[in-house]
């Protein structure tokens, strides 16, 4: 049996390498449109890498992959985490402010790690000897892992010395993940440079399945984005 499961693998890597077309690199941008629970403000950059094998007809299979990171800014986000040692640990920090000597600011920094895989098909129409359109669809999973933490800043004045103690630290919760599903639309424009390398410029509309608390999509702080890319391809 490992014997046939080998023989498959390799057959069928085999032939999707025979049929490679070009390996596309690109650089995004990623701007959220849907926003969900409290989220006000989302950023993100990031690195795809495209590889396309010819199918024949104009058409090619894609498979999608790369790397996204996000900075995100929410409404009351310490609450929404639901940190259950921030709810004891608040309380600690009303009682110590009650006093004279303390004083503190609190601020918090979100972020998240986003690993999309896409399998796909495009259909490539050749405007002009050089130039050419790629319109495309893609179905796959977004893994994501959402990265939250408190920065405390704390001054204590000790009045017998007059002098005024600075210090602070971070409070690091519990990292939230998932692995929603997503689809995608978009359009490649590409311009050809030499017989082996092209330049590239993307559109992608990118819409996520409502699975309520199924496959982390409950946390996952928006329901659609617009990615503009731009980058080389490696043709083959």
């Amino acid at each position: 049996m490992f014997r046939i499961i080998t023989i498959i693998i390799v057959s069928f890597s085999s032939f999707l390498f025979a049929q490679l077309k070009d390996v596309q690199v690109s650089f995004e941008n990623i701007t959220p449109l849907g926003k969900r629970i409290g989220i006000t403000d989302s950023k993100a950059n990031g690195l795809s890498v495209r590889i396309n094998y010819d199918i024949g007809s104009d058409l090619s299979f894609f498979i999608n992959g790369g790397i996204q990171s996000y900075t995100i800014h929410q409404e009351n986000a310490i609450a929404r985490w639901d940190w259950r040692f921030w709810d004891r640990y608040d309380d600690y920090i009303n009682i110590t402010l009650q006093g004279p000597d303390y004083q503190s600011r609190i601020g918090v920094v979100q972020k998240m790690d986003l690993i999309p895989i896409m399998l796909g098909l495009s259909y490539s129409i050749e405007i002009s000897n050089d130039f050419l359109l790629e319109p495309s669809v893609a179905g796959g999973v977004f893994i994501y892992t959402r990265r939250f933490y408190v920065e405390e800043y704390w001054q204590k004045y000790f009045e017998e010395i007059d002098y005024t103690f600075s210090y602070s630290y971070y409070n690091i919760a519990p990292q939230k993940k998932g692995n929603p599903i997503a689809f995608t639309t978009g359009l490649n424009a590409r311009y050809i440079l030499t017989d082996f390398l092209d330049l590239t410029m993307q559109l992608n509309y990118v819409q996520l399945v409502d699975t309520k608390g199924d496959l982390g999509f409950a946390y996952f702080p928006y329901n659609n984005a617009f990615n503009i890319a731009a980058g080389l391809v490696i043709n083959y």
